[in-house]
């Protein structure tokens, strides 16, 4: 769909997806030059938040911005990925979580397909202030850069033995400068 999903619009579950939850069973969302912004969950996923073999996919132009997981532990200020999740031609841009994965919190259920988008300014608490990948995503022609942490990876954090690809994609300008 397109539009603005803004405020706390689409969240039926406490806690998870201030903007849109995407439940399991098969379930999926496509955004396509829609904008995500400014919403808040507790727990997980501030703009988006995927359950297990649930689908979501933003595309054409679609921006999640300035949205908020903000209880201590919470994960995904964008995005939380349980299940699949694919960006084309999408910004991630100021949204921050309280302990990880500013941007993009891939679980480690989670498989994340990234083409030609953009991570910017996002805070990841203490880990992965772009993205913080807990199993396999794969970044292409895309941009992680200006995000921020107080530990580990400011651009991007990838758990002990699982892995991201990164294809064409710069990660540099990002505070701590360094992966994981």
């Amino acid at each position: 769909s397109e539009g603005n999903i803004a405020g706390d619009f689409l969240s039926a579950t406490p806690g998870f997806g201030g903007g849109v939850y995407v439940s399991g069973s098969g379930s999926a969302v496509v955004a396509r030059n829609a904008t995500i912004d400014n919403n808040t969950a507790t727990t997980s996923g501030g703009g988006i938040h995927i359950a297990s073999s649930g689908f979501a996919r933003t595309d054409t132009g679609s921006t999640v911005s300035f949205n908020r997981a903000t209880l201590a532990g919470s994960q995904g200020g964008g995005v939380y990925n349980e299940g699949r999740f694919r960006a084309i031609d999408s910004a991630f841009e100021g949204n921050a979580a309280q302990l990880a994965g500013g941007g993009l919190y891939n679980s480690s259920t989670g498989v994340a397909v990234v083409n030609t988008s953009n991570f910017l300014a996002n805070n990841g608490g203490t880990q992965g202030g772009g993205i913080f990948n807990d199993n396999y995503a794969s970044l292409n022609d895309s941009f992680v850069t200006m995000n921020l942490v107080s530990d580990t990876g400011g651009g991007i954090f990838t758990s002990v033995g699982e892995n991201t690809i990164l294809n064409n994609t710069s990660n540099t300008g990002n505070l701590p400068n360094n992966t994981n």
